[in-house]
């Protein structure tokens, strides 16, 4: 008799459960919940940055005012756009050049699109004509000599990158006005509306306050104080029409919408989403690279099975746009050789490469530093912002060492090209390689507290 009650109350409770919206196992809402934020994540970010659809914008200046962009830097010239090529192709006109620029197609989670064929492109480089073509285009007349390219999606990002200078010999080129003048040349426009490179498909180049909006913070900001709310701006992103899903996604959405129509299962579901970002940047600082401090990812930009999407939605939160490892190799830093948080208030530092350890690179290499929440240049009087194989007058020591200093304000005995302003608290480094030779095995020197 007492094992009936029991099992009578047992089911009472699981019927209880199930009115509540709790009809599977208990923790369902939660884990379907913590693997929407952790697949899904770069989407709550391309969906918000999606403007104006197949439009070349470019900022007027890079300074700590840009923020749409997480680890934004000064070493090139910019011009993106999202495209759409749904219903027709979009046509994409590069003009010649003297300076390097990449081009980057990437879609709505980051990754390299399948039929990316425009790449790294050296300065002579003659003027070229491509058309995107979506799958369900079913043909007509594209511009003469337009080299076709079918990205597999039919939206995404395209983003043109200028070097400010190019590498000669053993010196660097200011290219500044060349790169500026390149990317405002550069045309896209749909087919409908394309005559040989039309004023109407230039690059529009815009205030920098444009690209103020901090959509990391927001984010961030967001899951920590009203979860909810961010999940309802994920599902109305991942729901888009734009949204293109595998079927293992499909599952996911149609799981997770499945439980949020039910607001009992909201308390889960906004410790879940907690709990994934913190996974998200969990995996993100574990990911360090040959016992050093620094972290490194190799797959970036190429993640192409679900048990990469964690670390796709790490690197959107800290690099967002990354290129993948062939074309550009990042190493981040947010404590210093012995693993001490960077704090500019504590110390100053620096980052020494003995001769021969510098980055082998085909373009250039740079040092960045940055604030800690949206990954934003530090402001500071000098409006200085990088220290980079480029920059002019480098000081290379007498046993051919390069020393780049980490400071507030810059020391007495180190020159200017060498110091590097950080801000008098947290802040974090990041070293680029572009045109890496060396990424399978470069390993970076540890940053060191400056000793007086």
């Amino acid at each position: 008799m007492r094992n009936r009650r029991l099992f009578i109350t047992f089911f009472l409770f699981l019927l209880s459960l199930s009115q509540l919206g709790f009809s599977q196992a208990p923790g369902t809402a939660y884990n379907t919940a913590f693997n929407y934020v952790v697949t899904f994540y770069p989407r709550w970010f391309t969906y918000h940055q999606f403007a104006s659809p197949n439009r070349l914008i470019g900022p007027n200046r890079i300074s700590p005012i840009y923020h749409a962009v997480v680890a934004i830097n000064v070493d090139t010239a910019y011009a993106s756009a999202f495209f759409t090529i749904t219903n027709e192709p979009v046509i994409v006109t590069i003009p010649s050049t003297n300076t390097i620029y990449s081009v980057l197609m990437l879609d709505e989670y980051g990754n390299l699109v399948p039929g990316m064929k425009i790449t790294a492109s050296q300065p002579g480089t003659p003027p070229k004509v491509y058309a995107l073509i979506g799958p369900n285009w079913s043909g007509g007349t594209l511009p003469d000599g337009a080299i076709q390219i079918r990205p597999g999606v039919n939206i995404g990002a395209i983003i043109f990158r200028a070097d400010n200078y190019i590498k000669n010999g053993n010196t660097y080129q200011d290219m500044h006005d060349e790169a500026n003048t390149f990317r405002k040349n550069l045309c896209l426009v749909p087919l409908s509306q394309y005559q040989p490179c039309p004023n109407a498909g230039k690059t529009e180049i815009l205030p920098q306050f444009i690209f103020a909006v901090p959509y990391k913070g927001i984010a961030v900001g967001l899951i920590a104080i009203d979860p909810i709310a961010f999940l309802k701006n994920l599902r109305t992103a991942v729901l888009s029409p734009t949204t293109e899903l595998t079927p293992e996604e499909q599952t996911l959405s149609d799981n997770f919408n499945a439980f949020f129509h039910n607001p009992r299962n909201w308390p889960q579901m906004a410790a879940a989403t907690k709990a994934a970002h913190a996974d998200i940047d969990r995996n993100y600082f574990a990911t360090t690279w040959q016992g050093t401090n620094w972290i490194h990812f190799t797959d970036i930009a190429e993640w192409v099975q679900p048990s990469q999407y964690l670390d796709r939605s790490s690197v959107t939160d800290y690099i967002q746009y990354g290129n993948n490892i062939t074309a550009a190799s990042y190493y981040h830093a947010f404590v210093d050789g012995n693993g001490i948080p960077l704090d500019g208030s504590k110390h100053n530092y620096v980052l020494t490469f003995e001769q021969g350890q510098q980055p082998l690179v085909q373009r250039f290499w740079s040092v960045t530093a940055y604030l800690p929440l949206s990954i934003e240049l530090v402001p500071n009087r000098a409006n200085k912002y990088a220290v980079a194989s480029y920059t002019p007058g480098l000081d290379t020591a007498g046993d051919g060492s390069v020393s780049i200093v980490m400071a507030v304000n810059k020391p007495a005995d180190v020159p200017e090209a060498n110091w590097l302003p950080i801000p008098r608290g947290p802040f974090n480094i990041l070293l680029r390689a572009y045109g890496p030779q060396n990424a399978a095995t470069y390993v970076p020197p540890q940053i060191q507290v400056l000793l007086q």
